[in-house]
């Protein structure tokens, strides 16, 4: 073989490649928007859920607590029940996991009682852990 055509089928596998991973972009973009959407839900849902305390009733629990309480059922209401495991749409993102204190993986919802300012910090992370995607602040209790 001679070193133009060595050259020009290099040149042709990497542009394969090239195309290849230009063509994979969208997908993972795609998967990514999902994902993303998932945290908003999430977020939303643990507002929802820790702002309701204070309207039930639960004003004497302080943030730690109102967190911890939540925390436990807002994970356990994504988990598909048995009899409905076979029609659970897989194609869906995975549920997102709801965390005290940091993350500890991507895509996880965090959740940080801030007893002193009676507030509950919520924090939304992709997959760079060192920066939310979201981050609010709601009164507790």
């Amino acid at each position: 073989m001679k070193p133009l055509q060595i050259a020009l089928y290099s040149i042709a596998i990497l542009g394969g490649y090239f195309l290849i991973a230009q063509l994979n972009q969208p997908a993972v973009q795609m998967a990514n928007k999902g994902k993303e959407i998932s945290l908003e839900n999430a977020v939303w849902s643990a507002e929802a859920t820790l702002s309701s305390l204070g309207e039930s009733g639960y004003i004497q629990w302080t943030p730690s607590t109102s967190v911890e309480e939540t925390m436990v059922s807002l994970n356990a209401a994504q988990i598909p029940m048995p009899e409905d495991y076979e029609e659970y749409d897989r194609s869906l993102p995975d549920p997102v996991e709801y965390v005290l204190h940091q993350p500890n993986a991507p895509w996880q919802v965090v959740l940080v009682p801030l007893d002193d300012q009676n507030l509950v910090r919520i924090e939304a992370y992709g997959e760079d852990l060192s920066v939310p995607l979201i981050q609010k602040k709601i009164p507790c209790c």
